[in-house]
């Protein structure tokens, strides 16, 4: 039974494959590693395979990640050129699918190469059209665009080699086109992509999620953008059923994070990112929306803070969003007199984004005056790079301007910050000196010089103003 059905869930993944009956997922989720050493080698391989598949199919990210794990300590993937080539490329495209679906970029390339050089003439083209898939997307999402685009070339011509139809797309195709579509902002390749994969999930059931995020994507090239936020948010929140990966859902987040900073509502931004964890990689990197945030706020130190895991991190970052965490730290260093690290910084995003389809993703959340200000400061500093800058000139006017944020969070004092926090609450000015500690008039002031810095002269003005700059959504989203 394990066989067959790993055989038919493997076999599902393959262009015009069988879905596989839910008994036959539940009996490879429930399966153990112990029950697969009964088999021979490259049997072994199989069910290993559909064991992860049927992890991953269910969402279990977790139990995915773990068993590919044991797989590769078990050295279960292990090549041995005697046994048929299919169990090698089941349990690397297992392993690779895994790994994409947890966005663990490093370890997906390193199986996708590894199920392309185990490629042997004798392997069937549908075998060719999923490692081509497989290789596309782990790419795509690491950053490395040009060789995600030869992939995405390969299965082109595979497709007119094999008579089949080029407007459909498998599953990790249509990953790979939805990340360089976004990437670039490309509004045609999107709309393509959108037509495309609309009989997938007949194909992939799972795929509901990602036709949805594709949609979503699509919508915000469009000059649509009357419900990009909740059709992000019901990926995000797992809503779909099947909910698809993990990945999926975090990207989704993402999208909706960046239309918030976009729309001029970078407080919202910040309060719906708060407790998403990044993920391994930062294949997803909530931290650069955040820093961009920030910068849209004029909150510049927390823009670095924000962004610091992505320099710390930098050596297993991806290059997909590393070049906009950059350039966000290198705006914030510039608006903090930090200029020689605010030049450095700023060729370095330069040079990491040659390696995408486009620079244009990064510049969506990032204040134009302020791209354009630090492009002046590198070209006096760095000549060398006047050709690249005014490449970069050329991509922002691509780019839909972004709606400034009502309010900048204003600069305050810690102690100042600490009054702010109290002052949209029913309490006095009374009461709140006796719950700090302190008198009526030192509070009374404190709240007047919060009112000035922010251009109004009550305590009402203040606290108006605060929650239009975003300060209560970001410092108090449980209220006081």
């Amino acid at each position: 039974m394990l066989i067959a059905a790993a055989q038919r869930l493997v076999g599902s993944s393959l262009r015009d494959g069988l879905q596989p009956e839910l008994r036959q997922l539940e009996i490879l989720r429930s399966a153990n590693l112990a029950e697969v050493r009964k088999f021979a080698d490259s049997e072994q391989k199989l069910v290993a395979a559909g064991m992860l598949m049927a992890h991953v199919r269910a969402d279990d990210t977790f139990g995915a990640v773990e068993l590919a794990r044991l797989v590769r300590e078990r050295k279960l993937n292990r090549m041995q050129p005697p046994d048929p080539m299919f169990g090698f490329l089941a349990i690397e495209a297992a392993l690779a699918e895994t790994y994409i679906a947890a966005g663990m970029t490093v370890e997906a390339t390193k199986h996708t190469e590894r199920l392309i050089q185990g490629m042997s003439e004798g392997a069937s083209p549908r075998w060719h059209l999923r490692a081509f898939g497989l290789c596309a997307a782990a790419h795509a999402i690491d950053g490395h665009h040009r060789i995600a685009q030869e992939y995405l070339g390969r299965i082109s011509a595979l497709k007119e080699r094999e008579g089949w139809e080029e407007d459909r797309v498998e599953y990790m195709d249509a990953v790979a086109e939805a990340v360089l579509g976004f990437t670039a902002l490309n509004s045609s390749r999107l709309q393509w992509l959108k037509k495309a994969a609309e009989t997938l999930p007949q194909r992939e059931p799972t795929s509901q999620s990602l036709i949805q995020l594709i949609n979503t994507v699509a919508a915000t090239t469009a000059d649509d953008a009357s419900d990009i936020i909740s059709m992000a948010g019901s990926v995000a929140r797992g809503s779909m059923h099947p909910s698809g990966p993990s990945f999926v859902r975090q990207c989704a987040l993402g999208v909706a994070a960046v239309e918030l900073v976009q729309r001029g509502t970078p407080g919202q931004a910040i309060a719906l990112l708060r407790g998403a964890r990044t993920p391994p990689n930062h294949s997803v990197c909530f931290a650069s929306v955040r820093a961009s945030a920030y910068i849209v706020m004029g909150d510049y130190r927390a823009s670095l803070a924000a962004s610091d895991a992505c320099v710390r991190e930098r050596a297993s970052h991806n290059r997909w969003m590393l070049p906009g965490a950059l350039l966000a730290r290198a705006i914030a260093n510039m608006h903090l007199g930090h200029v020689t690290e605010a030049v450095a910084t700023g060729a370095d995003a330069l040079s990491l984004s040659e390696s995408l389809v486009s620079p244009r993703l990064g510049l969506l959340a990032l204040p134009r005056r302020d791209i354009l200000a630090l492009g002046s400061r590198i070209a006096v500093a760095r000549p060398r790079l006047l050709r690249r800058l005014l490449q970069l000139r050329d991509e922002m006017d691509q780019v839909p301007p972004l709606i400034p944020a009502p309010l900048s969070l204003p600069k305050l004092s810690q102690r100042e910050r600490v009054v702010a926090l109290r002052l949209r609450s029913d309490l006095s000015y009374s009461q709140l000196a006796e719950e700090m500690h302190v008198s009526a008039s030192t509070i009374k002031s404190q709240a007047n010089m919060i009112a000035r810095k922010l251009g109004g002269r009550t305590r009402e003005d203040a606290v108006e103003r605060l929650e239009k700059s975003g300060f209560y959504a970001i410092y108090a989203p449980d209220g006081y």
